[in-house]
């Protein structure tokens, strides 16, 4: 068996959990299923059956990769990557037909290109190779969700790969031969896609693609917020066999002004001033015995859990629902107030 010090020619990185190593290092046994490994710190000697390791290390600005090395078992180490194939383009229009194609085949709809995402993507990749760091976590740019808050896209959920080699193809080959990069890719959560390159130096010195691919859900805000949450109330009731309920003027006015209150100082209300506006209302208008009132923030209405919408005994509703970007909650987040009523 022969395991190769050769620089790693393609390197691809999925969001990993930040560790932080320990000090010092000790020589480490490494076991797995028809596998196992011996590693020195220093040696360059190691024995490995199917495995390509890689070294990871937290830096100023979080977990990165520092080192990857592939392992060759019955062969000399190749002196070059192999060649592209014939006829794949080998820029980033080879990358979205290969992630295409993988979809494809395990049964899922293509990713849909998508320019806020493109431009996440390659601010990334730029500030990579400007620094000369190979991480999903620069302390010059945060993370992937701090990139995206900062454009202001608003997503149900998002997930990031990053490549370094020749070409942009080359680079999403080794993204692809990776489990946790492979996750991301066939992820059915994800919808659109955004790719970035850039051209510079590597962290071992060499010159390099670095890619990034962005992938996301996106939240896309409805032109009537309040009528969407009241049709997802309406689509439980009928889950339940309950009687629809019957929206409220006076209630809607309740429920707007709360929600605009908390969403324009950028912080959900309280069970306090939830309690304020039930008492209010039913202070004002003597036809309700009794009322409740649930808030929340969230991407979508399909995300409301709704509690007193599956109780018999409310008959009357009033919502209150806008989109609003804050600091605490993100971008473009939906908040809303419903106010029920008996």
């Amino acid at each position: 068996m022969r395991a190769s010090n050769r620089r790693l020619r393609r390197r691809s990185a999925a969001s990993p959990p930040s560790r932080r190593p320990r000090a010092p290092i000790a020589p480490s046994e490494i076991s797995y299923p028809r596998c196992a490994a011996s590693i020195a710190r220093g040696s360059r000697r190691a024995r490995f059956l199917g495995v390509a390791p890689s070294l990871l290390a937290t830096g100023s600005g979080g977990p990165q990769v520092v080192a990857i090395r592939r392992i060759f078992v019955g062969t000399s180490p190749p002196r070059s990557p192999p060649p592209e194939q014939s006829g794949r383009d080998p820029g980033v229009k080879g990358v979205e037909a290969s992630i295409a194609m993988l979809r494809t085949q395990h049964g899922l709809p293509s990713l849909r290109r998508d320019a806020e995402l493109d431009a996440v993507a390659e601010l990334h990749s730029r500030e990579m190779a400007r620094t000369g760091t190979f991480a999903h976590v620069l302390a010059s740019d945060g993370s992937v969700g701090d990139r995206l808050d900062r454009a202001g896209y608003t997503r149900k959920a998002a997930g990031e790969n990053i490549g370094l080699s020749e070409t942009p193809l080359a680079a999403h080959e080794g993204i692809e031969s990776s489990p946790a990069h492979l996750a991301n890719l066939l992820d059915p959560r994800f919808s659109h896609l955004g790719l970035g390159i850039a051209r510079g130096p590597s962290p071992d010195g060499s010159e390099g693609i670095y890619l990034t691919e962005v992938l996301a859900s996106p939240v896309r805000g409805s032109k009537d917020p309040e009528a969407e949450v009241l049709r997802a109330l309406q689509r439980r009731r009928d889950q339940l066999r309950l009687a629809p309920l019957e929206r409220d003027g006076a209630l809607d006015e309740a429920a707007r002004k709360g929600i605009q209150q908390a969403a324009f100082r950028g912080s959900a209300l309280s069970r306090t001033e939830q309690g304020t506006t039930v008492r209010a209302l039913l202070d004002h208008d003597q036809r309700f015995e009794s009322a409740a009132a649930e808030t929340y923030v969230v991407s979508s209405p399909d995300e409301i859990a709704s509690r007193n919408a599956a109780e018999r005994s409310w008959t009357r509703v009033g919502v209150g629902a806008l989109y609003k970007s804050s600091k605490d909650y993100g971008p473009g987040r939906l908040w809303v107030l419903i106010v029920f009523a008996r």
